[in-house]
């Protein structure tokens, strides 16, 4: 067909539409294109066996490849509106039409079909239609906001609307009527996923090809659109997605084990396999092959509730521990300042160690979940879940990132508890390494050099080393380093403060102890008399000379070696007390 041909054929379609409208005969000329049109093609198309038989494409194909860009999470009705060109512009290009990928799809395949018909049989009428429409009367000329026509106006009357009244209505129902038992089944989730979304992707490219957003807006609430949209077996999609994902994740749950993958597998950031599970599966509500946006809202009560899953996991995998009594009370300042013997064996040592490895993995793992979630959140959820629609709604509406906020805390709170079971075991431990310093005083007076001491007592470095074994500090802990930059200075500081405190009360202890001494040795020179010489005298104050240097020199490593690990000892007042005590006379007088 020549232009000439073609532009003779468009002004007489042009002028057949003026006097339809004019007759304000809008819905006769709308039947008589859907039984010229749109009918044959529709009965020749879409039957029965339309997805088995091979498809004659009604144009040849152009050299530009199709394409489908899926992202995460799926294309919404909404976006059409923001896309959509000027309604009067006629350059749309057939290249510019979004067709669907059709490789291996027998559905997206049919889609396609129906695209190229529509866009080379009935695109140019739709345009001319409004046109004509806009023309005839200004006041109801659509522009790209409905906000300027008054509500009571209908957009599907007085004026012609070729794709909510001819087009799409016959499509839809056909597709409904023919194949409804194809396309709608849920059965199988994965096909089911790929149909609803070449189905969406459909009515986009339709919407596309609309002459305007109100009709856009007519299309969508057609009784077809709605009926199409309520075939989808939405819910039983959701249940078969649910029982896929839970059974999974419950399989792994059933292990209450703490059970680390071994360190040389991969670079996971998830030490345990519970909590790597629970992630997937909260990851796959949100992906591309698992999310609709219509089941956004129960996608996202499930992800809440496997977040709520894995903290009674938590709770029931942790082991119950009494460390509380047994680590505050020996460091409690209203006891007893007489030192007590350490009552950890051997087996609770390796008890303790096994303890706090558990506690390691688990914080790491929290930490992980935690932050992951946050992040899934920030880049689709929060997109991904719609709004509250009316002032009713906003009455019951709970901010989703508030419920969010909440079960993570919930993990948080449970994070903070092991730490501090952490700390104590950790304090335990330091304050066990303390106890030589009691044996200081007996061991220089039984010592036959008499020189000054230079260098600390060797337990002074072993205070602090279940510290740095905890985050791995000059070994290859897996766990530990991973929360060593959130965790390490203030947990060695309260370690560090602890310590302080129970050597506080050894010096306390000691000071008693000497005092009773020197009072019993003064007592025993009263009595005797002429038998004690001076010398005695001299090698008790050169004693206590030897014995309060090597306590300055403790101290000192003992406060370098928390400096190592980001204590800050010029504010911790338990450490300048510590300081000035052995800096003043093991015995006043």
């Amino acid at each position: 067909m020549s232009e000439l041909e073609r532009a003779k054929l468009v002004a007489d379609l042009t002028e057949c539409l003026y006097v339809y409208d004019t007759l304000c005969l809008w819905r006769t000329a709308e039947v008589m294109i859907k039984r010229i049109v749109v009918l044959p093609f529709i009965k020749k198309t879409i039957h029965p066996d339309a997805l088995a038989a091979p498809h004659s494409p009604i144009m040849p194909h152009t050299p530009l490849p199709s394409r489908m860009l899926p992202p995460r999470t799926p294309y919404t009705p909404y976006t059409a509106f923001s896309s959509k060109q000027n309604p009067l512009d006629s350059k749309h290009s057939a290249s510019s039409i979004p067709y669907l990928d059709e490789t291996n799809d027998p559905l997206a395949k049919l889609f396609n079909q129906i695209l190229r018909f529509v866009d080379r049989d009935l695109r140019r009428i739709m345009q001319i239609a409004e046109q004509v429409s806009v023309k005839s009367n200004p006041a109801r000329m659509d522009s790209t906001s409905a906000a300027i026509l008054p509500s009571s106006i209908d957009v599907t009357g007085e004026r012609f609307d070729m794709m909510a009244n001819t087009i799409w209505p016959e499509i839809g129902q056909a597709i409904m009527d023919e194949l409804g038992l194809a396309v709608f089944a849920a059965g199988k989730p994965d096909e089911f996923l790929k149909r609803h979304a070449a189905a969406q992707a459909f009515i986009h490219a339709l919407e596309f090809m609309a002459p305007s957003t109100k009709s856009v807006q007519a299309m969508r609430s057609h009784p077809v659109f709605i009926a199409f949209n309520k075939r989808w077996q939405l819910p039983i999609y959701f249940q078969l997605r649910w029982k896929d994902i839970v059974g999974k994740l419950e399989d792994i749950l059933s292990t209450t084990v703490i059970n680390p993958y071994p360190t040389n597998v991969g670079n996971s950031m998830f030490l345990l396999p519970q909590a790597e599970s629970v992630w997937a599966a909260i990851s796959s509500c949100w992906s591309a092959e698992v999310f609709i946006p219509d089941l956004a809202h129960r996608f996202w009560r499930l992800t809440l509730q496997l977040l709520s899953r894995y903290k009674t996991w938590l709770e029931t995998a942790l082991p119950q521990t009494e460390v509380s009594a047994q680590v505050t009370s020996p460091i409690d300042k209203s006891r007893s300042t007489t030192p007590q013997a350490s009552s950890e064996t051997v087996p609770e040592n390796s008890a303790t160690d096994d303890l706090l490895k558990q506690h390691a993995i688990i914080l790491v793992d929290i930490k992980a979940v935690t932050h992951q979630v946050l992040r899934l959140w920030r880049e689709e959820i929060s997109a991904a879940l719609p709004e509250a629609a009316s002032s009713q709604d906003m009455y019951m509406y709970i901010d989703p990132e508030d419920a969010l906020k909440e079960q993570l805390n919930s993990l948080s709170v449970l994070a903070e508890q092991m730490t501090k079971q952490v700390i104590q075991l950790l304090s335990r431990r330091a304050c066990d390494s303390l106890l030589p310093v009691r044996s200081i005083p007996s061991q220089f007076r039984a010592m036959s050099s008499k020189r000054i001491p230079t260098e600390s007592s060797y337990f002074v470095p072993l205070i602090l080393r279940p510290v740095k074994a905890f985050f791995g500090i000059g070994s290859s802990s897996v766990a530990g380093d991973r929360l060593r930059q959130d965790l390490l200075k203030p947990s060695a500081t309260e370690v560090f403060d602890s310590v302080c405190q129970r050597y506080i009360q050894y010096l306390t202890a000691m000071r008693k102890t000497e005092e009773s001494l020197r009072r019993l040795k003064k007592g025993k020179k009263s009595t005797l008399g002429f038998f004690n010489g001076p010398g005695a005298s001299k090698d008790d104050d050169r004693d206590e000379e030897r014995i309060r240097s090597q306590m300055i020199i403790d101290v000192e490593a003992f406060g370098q070696d928390g400096k190592s690990l980001g204590v800050d000892i010029t504010s911790v007042e338990s450490y300048l007390q510590l300081s000035q005590m052995v800096q003043s006379e093991l015995v006043d007088g």
